[in-house]
């Protein structure tokens, strides 16, 4: 009797630190995301195919993202949101391509060696089209 009041004393002084330990999954998918990667992708009503590089980093509390593309640099800002449909975490971007405002959300899957992969569709706000823009995202180890 006294080994289980012993036990069930342990567990209880120490579970207000185990649930202190438990974090957002949106704050692990941010760091969890930050990387360089190759990119394969095409833009919204086109059957031209791109490749490129990316990089996605963690600043002042932001994930950033800086996209090469045919030799141009984009700028975006990112950030990890829940997607209320598909009950989900996706990685949301937005971008400008030749003055075009396009947005991005990416599924966050992992690859078989447990970084994290990118898979989405690219698109105009309030834009119909019959074929959307398509990317995935490749980890690249240097």
């Amino acid at each position: 009797m006294k080994t289980i009041f012993f036990l069930f004393a342990i567990l209880t002084l120490f579970r207000p630190s185990f649930s202190q330990q438990q974090s957002n999954p949106g704050e692990f998918l941010s760091s969890f995301v930050q990387g360089n990667y190759e990119i394969i992708g095409r833009l919204p009503d086109s059957d031209t195919l791109y490749t490129g590089i990316a990089i996605i980093r963690g600043e002042k509390g932001q994930l950033q993202m800086v996209r090469t593309i045919n030799g141009q640099t984009i700028n975006a800002t990112a950030r990890i949101e829940r997607a209320a449909i598909a009950e989900t975490w996706v990685l949301r971007a937005q971008f400008s391509v030749n003055d075009v405002i396009y947005e991005a959300a990416y599924l966050i899957h992992s690859d078989l060696d447990n970084y994290a992969r990118l898979s989405g569709y690219i698109y105009q706000e309030g834009k119909h089209t019959k074929k959307p823009g398509l990317e995935a995202w490749f980890i690249k180890l240097e």
